[in-house]
């Protein structure tokens, strides 16, 4: 006789399906039928999931698609179940109305299944529940990796060296440019670090990229999801001050952290160097109004700094000026900057006012390229001290 196995999840996160009546709501118990064998089905009570991919370690053992709206799912074998007792689910996610949530689940709560033979089907008992792994972070440089919807990431997570649970520490991230690694960002917070109190954090894009919602760049992830689910782990980690967040790219990066800034609320301000928004793009309504600091090397030609076709990428830009000003205009700030040219080779716009604490300021560099490392500016590593003294400024509201 062919056993049936009931495993009941406990969903950790809310669903907004408000269009569909029988959504399932938060904390809800959904109970999954599996029967055994070679071709098993699927079928669960309730929800509105259209897939379900199940791995054991990194191998994808079974995938789910809907066959309809009466509940029964049939399954799309990817492998053949082992005989013996094994750990069936490391890694679920769920696409709800085509929004896809992605689990990883700790070790220790992963249910355990029993298989006899191959035919006999499959039995567990034991109830496992979707939960976020919780960082293992000492003061100083922390090489970290772990699965986000199916991938493999890796950051690196820089505490004070006199790190203190007691006190709240504001978080900075860096985020590389296209073909760049996590190396650099760790160099750069390092030195910071040694100085400032505040947790620095600097990711690898997959493929050595970032899916900053263009499309030219060999990332397809989710890296929005990726920069939250971060912060989430530092919550249940570090104490952390979530009013002071806040994110410096270069490139691919600097365009990931202005997607940051429209798609996410999480942010007291962003930098972005060498990237302005792409072309016909504007700020959302409902985003969350945010301080900005835009640097740009005026002869710049990958991403023009007036604005236009790219020399290296299938993607037409913004001009930078543009760019800050569609932020200046978001937050509330005269879109008539003030100009400072007290220093040799660069000009400051500023976009500020006494009553508003959403400062807007672009940076340009004159005779200086997309990779700006010939500017005093940057080759002293004076822009990094500008952009940490700009960021502790802005706090959250």
């Amino acid at each position: 006789m062919i056993r049936i196995i009931i495993i009941t999840f406990i969903l950790h996160f809310a669903l907004s399906v408000a269009s569909c009546s029988d959504a399932t709501g938060p904390n809800e118990t959904i109970e999954i039928q599996v029967s055994g064998g070679l071709s098993p089905l699927f079928s669960w009570n309730g929800g509105n999931f259209n897939k379900l991919l199940v791995f054991q370690n990194d191998t994808l053992r079974w995938g789910v698609t809907s066959q309809g709206s009466d509940g029964i799912y049939s399954s799309v074998r990817y492998g053949t179940v082992p005989p013996g007792t094994v750990l069936l689910v490391d890694t679920v996610n769920y696409i709800v109305n085509s929004e896809e949530y992605g689990y990883q689940l700790s070790e220790g709560t992963l249910c355990k299944v029993e298989i006899n033979t191959l035919s006999s089907g499959i039995s567990c008992t034991q109830e496992f529940f979707p939960r976020r792994q919780a960082l293992s972070l000492g003061p100083g440089l922390n090489d970290i990796s772990f699965r986000f919807k199916g991938a493999m990431r890796e950051l690196y997570i820089v505490l004070p060296g006199d790190y203190n649970d007691s006190q709240e520490y504001p978080i900075v991230f860096f985020f590389h440019g296209l073909g760049g690694s996590r190396e650099w960002g760790r160099q750069v917070l390092g030195n910071l670090i040694q100085d400032n109190d505040f947790i620095g954090v600097s990711a690898q894009g997959i493929q050595n990229s970032w899916n900053a919602g263009s499309g030219g760049v060999p990332s397809t992830e989710d890296d929005v999801g990726f920069v939250i689910e971060i912060i989430q782990k530092l919550l249940t980690t570090t104490n952390i001050d979530e009013s002071r967040i806040y994110t410096m790219g270069y490139s691919n990066g600097g365009a990931l952290s202005y997607r940051l800034a429209r798609d996410t609320d999480k942010f007291a301000a962003i930098s972005s160097m060498s990237a302005s928004h792409f072309e016909g793009l504007t700020i959302p309504p409902g985003a969350s109004r945010t301080s900005v600091l835009h640097i740009h090397g005026e002869d710049d030609a990958m991403v023009p700094y007036n604005g236009g076709q790219s020399n290296s990428l299938p993607i037409v830009f913004e001009s930078a000026m543009t760019t800050v000003t569609q932020w200046a205009a978001f937050n509330g700030l005269s879109i008539e900057p003030e100009i400072d040219r007290s220093e040799e080779k660069i000009i400051i716009y500023r976009f500020e006012s006494e009553n508003n604490p959403y400062d807007v300021v672009l940076y340009t560099l004159e005779e200086t390229t997309h990779h700006m490392i010939t500017h005093e500016f940057i080759s002293s590593e004076r822009c990094w001290e500008v952009l940490l003294e700009f960021f502790l400024e802005h706090i959250k509201n």
